[in-house]
């Protein structure tokens, strides 16, 4: 059954996030060929905490903004994919420009 939070392909279950999805972010965020494609050039590897954290965030984006990323699992396996999907920037606003004085 589909919802907001889930959507049906032949293939996949797209849903919201949830803590049981700890395993599979793991096994998708720490492998090497993922992880180093995802990580900025200075930042440091992602490690078990790492993981958690970055699924707590996920789960209190949903919260807040009613979207997120998505757990993709295959269908006929239950086998966590990826986390996909987009989320509200947290921008900062740009500094404020001194007039130039007369």
């Amino acid at each position: 059954m589909a919802s907001e939070e889930q959507r049906l392909t032949e293939r996949l279950i797209c849903r919201r996030t949830e803590p049981s999805d700890l395993d599979g972010y793991e096994a998708v965020l720490l492998d090497p060929e993922v992880e180093v494609r995802l990580r900025a050039a200075q930042a440091p590897r992602m490690d078990r905490k790492g993981v958690a954290e970055r699924l707590a965030a996920d789960e209190a984006h949903w919260a807040e903004h009613g979207f997120g990323p998505w757990t993709l699992i295959e269908r006929e396996s239950a086998r966590r994919l990826a986390r996909l999907g987009g989320s509200e920037p947290k921008l900062k606003p740009p500094p404020r420009r001194r007039s130039a004085a007369a």
